[in-house]
């Protein structure tokens, strides 16, 4: 029965990994459309919690009171955030003895919508803590694997910077070089694109 539940728990891991990264391409993703914010951000946190369960990791949300419609073509939103999760994962995967978590957070200004992304991590090594916006150039990376050797493309928050800007948004990394621990990101997205 143990061993059941066990494959059980991959199972539903493999299912949610599975819907992660066939989902963000379907048709209807690719389109330019009114999306509700939250609604949207919720069911990718959900697959994502679903599969970040196992390595007790958690992704937390926090959304205004009012809807926060936004016109996008959903799977940039879903590269967005699927990016900022995959490296906060590769980092906290490592941590033992603390709670691992993601938080996301969506603000719904004026003339703007800020989507407000941090983990509780080590933060940027020094290499990028006083200047973070290296990390948003093509090939910068600090991943590594276990013999210390560079893994990472350094193509992820790249492709964040390049994403954000047809936006004609803005990436505020500034959090990072006050703070001695975590990684935070504020996306700023233009109401009008």
């Amino acid at each position: 029965i143990k061993q059941l539940q066990m494959a059980d728990q991959i199972r539903a891991s493999f299912t949610s990994w599975f819907r992660i990264t066939v989902e963000s391409v379907r048709r209807d993703k690719r389109s330019l459309k009114s999306v509700n914010l939250e609604t949207f951000i919720t069911q990718l946190c959900d697959a994502w919690n679903q599969v970040l369960s196992r390595k007790k990791i958690s992704i937390s949300t926090e959304f205004p009171d009012e809807d926060v419609i936004y016109r996008c073509f959903p799977y940039e939103i879903e590269i967005i955030l699927n990016n900022l999760i995959t490296n906060s994962v590769s980092i906290l995967r490592d941590i033992n003895g603390k709670k691992k978590e993601i938080r996301i957070s969506l603000l719904n200004q004026e003339s703007s919508i800020v989507l407000a992304y941090s983990d509780n991590g080590p933060g940027l090594v020094s290499a990028y803590k006083a200047n973070p916006e290296l990390i948003l150039e093509p090939f910068e990376s600090s991943k590594t694997n276990d013999s210390g050797e560079m893994v990472g493309t350094g193509m992820g928050m790249w492709l964040i910077k390049r994403t954000v800007s047809d936006y004609n948004g803005s990436i505020d990394l500034a959090q990072n070089r006050a703070e001695p621990k975590g990684f935070f990101c504020n996306i700023i997205l233009p109401k009008t694109v």
